[in-house]
């Protein structure tokens, strides 16, 4: 009995196909997953017992776009010049952005092959008032990666080549923005993480425990089974690839490692929690806690630095010729594309890179985030089976990832286009040059109320209300690129305000009633089929997500297009108009302007909020018993019962034309019946 193990496997394989704006734009999804666990517990003593598990898991992911008809590529619409880089047989990645518009993407071909290796082991050892839990965790994680990323054609039209500001005026002139391609990627990925833990629950007396604890977390970076990263250096030249242009460096140039920064060993989080009983009755707790928790690295975070040249060629041109023939004015620009392959160690001191360079970084002062959270708690039984408690939560993120587009266009008045923007950039040569650095940060603050009446008599009740404000510079890492970076890449710090899941309020209340009719009814029949019902609920009350009101447009020609509008004076909303009006105009729109050429606009990120919500979700159950080990049960649920129409945020690019509109709406009422047989 000393010693017990186990032995866990799981599989699961999960297809879905999904659709992208248009009927004949579809992609299909597979994830298979294995998982093995195995499990040993050991006990040496009454008071000394040790836990160990080791975990497997092969993760297969196959991302692919669907054939499409009647038209299977671009070249069947009558573009001259629409060729893709991918092997033959490969479905098109459809892909066209109308700016205030049309945007339809079909994902990409991607094949994603993950393998996790981790072992945990921890000691608990009971002593006197002490319970002591030390241990480490060790994990591997690697992933092969292969993806035809945009390798047809991908178009983007804005409206400034018709200067009608009006993304379809271009696009029914057949002018487009952009047009950008990329040759095939691959991405061998791999990191260890060692965690080390200690953590000591000491019960100091009936009334007060105390819970110390610390985590030595270090940052170890994500490596390139092929060196394939990239880092950028101001003014230094590759060695290892002599023909980069100058700041563009890899694995093996000075002072440049595989993971491009060096390992951080020095990262250690405390842990601190206290549980007093003031009164020695059980009816009255105060807690409190504080804490820090380092993020990890993901492996997604580094997957760019696959679509650096040399690994690959991506090439934007600008205003192209035309939809139909983008490349006449370019002639060099395709067969540059068709003929680039994967590189290969024997041809580093010959192999050309294509000017204008996009490169991908890691900033040289990169490490892991850190959240800093803590909470202050009273709970207090008042009634019998009644707790209200009461409680601030707060935290505050660090050194947060970002991607940043460090080589913006310059503006120079009077010589400035949107076709001009590479020769415009602070480094000549590159293109967008994303840095993936730790500059953001975050800070949260709340107060939570709670009502519970605890299940008695069939009944329990929980509600709850939360008051919370958060803010930051960015709300998410961007997904490997650089969708959170900042509007103006010359002052980053301006992107700070609510973040994009900001709620101020949020109430929720639940209910869970068995109803006792029948319960105790000597007709047999009457008891089976009416008796034993019960019924669940959820209210939801929150204020809306904020928004922001962006220009639409890149006015600020850096190259970046996240302008935002300027704003004239206070913006009123109008959410509590009647609901057409509301529709027609959520907020003031004529508060606002398109800013001047240049210029990033002045309204803030995120300064205005859109509709809140309200929802009451049900559910009745019922459980019919035949025998001892057999039973159905029935479920019904309702989603939205009340089928109230809860608004999406509105339209808040100046140059749309539906600009201030609300034209989205969460789900309708929804039912769904289930039965479940256990035999």
């Amino acid at each position: 009995d000393k010693n017990r193990a186990s032995l866990r496997y799981f599989y699961s394989d999960y297809r879905a196909n999904f659709n992208h704006t248009l009927p004949a734009y579809n992609s299909n999804n597979n994830w298979s997953t294995h998982n093995v666990t195995l499990n040993d517990s050991h006990i040496f003593s009454p008071n000394i017992v040790n836990n160990a598990t080791f975990t497997f898991a092969r993760n297969t992911f196959i991302r692919s776009p669907l054939p499409s008809a009647p038209a299977a590529d671009w070249a069947a619409l009558g573009c001259t010049g629409c060729v893709s880089l991918a092997p033959p047989g490969n479905p098109t990645d459809w892909s066209i952005n109308i700016a205030n518009g049309f945007n339809a993407r079909i994902n990409t071909a991607f094949f994603s092959y993950m393998q996790n290796y981790q072992f945990i082991d921890t000691l608990t050892v009971t002593k006197g008032n002490h319970l002591l839990s030390l241990g480490g965790d060790l994990a591997y994680v690697r992933r092969n990666g292969r993806e035809f990323f945009q390798v047809t054609p991908q178009w983007s039209f804005d409206g400034q080549r018709s200067n009608a500001f009006y993304g379809y005026a271009d696009f029914f002139l057949g002018v487009p923005r952009t047009v950008f391609q990329n040759s095939p990627l691959r991405a061998f990925q791999y990191k260890w993480t060692p965690f080390l833990y200690f953590n000591d629950d000491w019960r100091i007396t009936r009334r007060l425990t105390l819970n110390l604890g610390v985590r030595w977390e270090p940052y170890i970076t994500v490596k390139e089974k092929n060196g394939e990263l990239g880092a950028f250096r101001p003014g230094q030249q590759s060695t290892i690839w002599p023909l980069a242009p100058v700041g563009a460096l890899f694995p093996g140039d000075a002072g440049v490692p595989n993971g491009i920064t060096p390992n951080r060993y020095a990262r250690f989080s405390p842990r601190f929690g206290l549980a007093w009983d003031p009164r020695g009755n059980g009816k009255t707790s105060i807690r409190l806690g504080y804490g820090v928790f380092s993020d990890t690295l993901r492996l997604v975070a580094m997957n760019t630095n696959s679509t650096n040249q040399p690994f690959s060629l991506g090439i934007t041109t600008f205003d192209p010729f035309s939809f139909g023939d983008p490349y006449r004015n370019t002639p060099g620009v395709l067969p540059q594309l068709i003929a680039y392959g994967a590189p290969n160690a024997s041809d580093r001191p010959t192999r050309r890179f294509l000017a204008p360079v996009r490169h991908n970084s890691v900033d040289p002062d990169f490490t892991a985030g850190y959240m800093q959270q803590w909470n202050v708690s009273i709970q207090q039984e008042t009634w019998k089976n009644i707790v209200v408690s009461a409680a601030y939560v707060g935290s505050k993120g660090t050194r947060l990832m970002v991607g940043q587009n460090i080589n913006p266009a310059v503006f120079v008045p009077g010589n400035s286009t949107p076709g001009n923007v590479n020769a415009r950039r602070i480094y000549p040569g590159f293109e967008q040059i994303q840095n993936t650095q730790s500059t953001a940060n975050s800070t949260y603050h709340s107060l939570q109320l709670s009502v519970n009446r605890r299940f008695a008599s069939g009944l329990s009740i929980l509600g709850s209300y939360v008051w919370a404000k958060s803010l930051d510079l960015a709300s998410n890492d961007g997904n490997s690129g650089v969708g959170n970076q900042a509007t103006n890449p010359f002052r980053q710090n301006l992107d700070k305000g609510p973040s994009d899941f900001d709620v101020r309020h949020r109430v929720v209340n639940s209910f869970l009633y068995q109803l006792p009719f029948f319960e105790k009814s000597s007709n047999r029949v009457a008891k089976m089929i009416l008796g034993g019902w019960q019924i669940n609920g959820i209210l939801t009350l929150q204020t809306g997500l904020p928004f922001t009101v962006s220009a639409g447009a890149d006015r600020s020609l850096a190259g970046i297009g996240r302008d935002r509008a300027d704003v004239r004076g206070p913006v009123a909303t109008f959410g509590d108009l009647p609901r057409n009006d509301m529709l027609r105009r959520y907020f003031d729109t004529s508060q606002f302007a398109l800013p001047d050429l240049g210029t990033f606009g002045t309204v803030g990120r995120n300064t205005l909020f859109g509709p809140g919500l309200i929802n009451f979700d049900t559910a009745v159950f019922k459980q019919f018993k035949f025998t001892e080990r057999r039973e159905v049960e029935f479920r019904w649920e309702t989603f939205n019962m009340a089928n109230r129409p809860n608004f999406g945020n509105p339209i808040a690019a100046f140059t749309n034309g539906a600009f201030g509109r609300i034209t989205t709406a969460r789900d309708p009422r929804i039912m769904q019946f289930g039965l479940k047989l256990y035999y």
